[in-house]
């Protein structure tokens, strides 16, 4: 059997290389409820108000078609739109296993039918390659980014792996690519600044529990800047990261505080004394709403706030694993952010515990 024949029984035993496989678990009504109706009027009201909020509360933001009509399928040539589903399926998985980009094949015809107009794209090649090529006005600038995102992606897949989530083969083959390009991870700036920030809250003594625990972060804002933050008894390292961006923005002396100290006691004392939570420093999503609290008597508080939708879009970096306050917090924000892949347990610098 050669190789086409052997292809052919497989795509018989195949019926399809791709599906969608569920994230979201729908085992009982309530979870039915909330991930269709009628909970999901919810999320279609806020991308009413907001359109790039697809980015974040759907899978638009990792999600491309591949289309064709059919005239030039892989050398074949004119073989018809149904006849070259077998190759846009493979470029689909393409996507998937070298991308991690969930990628779907779709017919002109079915385009043309859906918008009862001529669809602009005539094959994968056109929409993809060319149509990106009309708007590269800047190579360089253009390689830097997609370098970024292969380091991004890196420790993304890092981080995955250490959670159980994703397999060690997607790590190794980041890191393939990572060695074929002469990337390192210090080739994203905020992770060298991080990393040194919580070496040298080390040195001095810094962090959490008298300097026993210490993690670092560090954010690029639109400028340039780098602004760091560590973690401290009261707030974890994205926390004092971000109260220290929006001083820099609004030029608040880094001395004069932000959240009042009978704020973070009253939040601490809630989660110890309370909740019985067994951390009490201040996540980013508990800071943000602190910061809130503090607007309504503190005029820096009331200035800085006003600077947090400037940090949308910046780099950030942190030397531990995110934890969930501090990840929802950052997705608030808007910040594309990485992570080492360490936790408390086994490294000093930690994150939420």
């Amino acid at each position: 059997m050669n190789i086409r024949e052997e292809s052919l029984q497989k795509h018989y035993e195949w019926n399809g290389k791709i599906e969608v496989v569920a994230k979201a678990k729908v085992n009982d009504s309530k979870a039915l409820s909330l991930a269709y109706t009628p909970g999901v009027a919810e999320p279609c009201l806020v991308i009413q108000k907001d359109i790039n909020k697809s980015y974040e509360l759907t899978r638009r933001w990792n999600t491309v078609a591949v289309i064709t009509d059919g005239t030039a399928v892989l050398g074949l040539g004119d073989i018809g739109p149904e006849a070259g589903m077998p190759v846009m399926e493979g470029k689909c998985l393409l996507f998937k296993a070298f991308a991690d980009v969930d990628a779907f094949p779709l017919l002109v015809a079915i385009w043309q039918k859906m918008t009862k107009g001529v669809c602009p794209y005539k094959s994968p090649t056109d929409m993809g390659v060319n149509r990106i090529g009309f708007g590269i006005i800047d190579d360089e600038v253009v390689r830097h980014a997609s370098k970024q995102e292969v380091i991004r992606r890196f420790l993304r897949y890092q981080c995955a792996f250490a959670e159980g989530s994703s397999p060690r083969s997607m790590v190794e083959r980041a890191k393939e690519l990572m060695d074929s390009l002469g990337l390192k991870t210090e080739d994203r700036v905020v992770v060298e600044a991080a990393r040194r920030a919580a070496e040298e809250a080390q040195l001095a003594g810094k962090g959490k529990a008298g300097g026993t625990i210490v993690s670092g972060a560090a954010i690029q804002l639109k400028d340039g800047r780098i602004v760091t933050g560590r973690n401290s008894d009261e707030m974890h390292a994205a926390a004092a990261m971000v109260m220290n961006a929006v001083k820099t923005l609004s030029g608040i002396p880094a001395q004069i505080p932000l959240i009042g100290p009978n704020v973070i006691h009253s939040i601490t004392h809630m989660k110890q004394d309370i909740l019985k939570v067994g951390y009490t420093s201040l996540n980013l999503d508990e800071a943000l709403i602190g910061l809130a609290i503090s607007a309504t008597t503190n005029p820096a508080a009331q200035i800085a706030m006003e600077k947090l939708n400037e940090l949308r879009s910046c780099e950030v970096h942190m030397t531990h694993m995110v934890t969930p306050g501090d990840q929802a917090g950052l997705r608030r924000l808007g910040c594309r952010f990485t992570s080492d892949p360490y936790y408390a347990t086994n490294r000093l610098f930690t994150g939420e515990r």
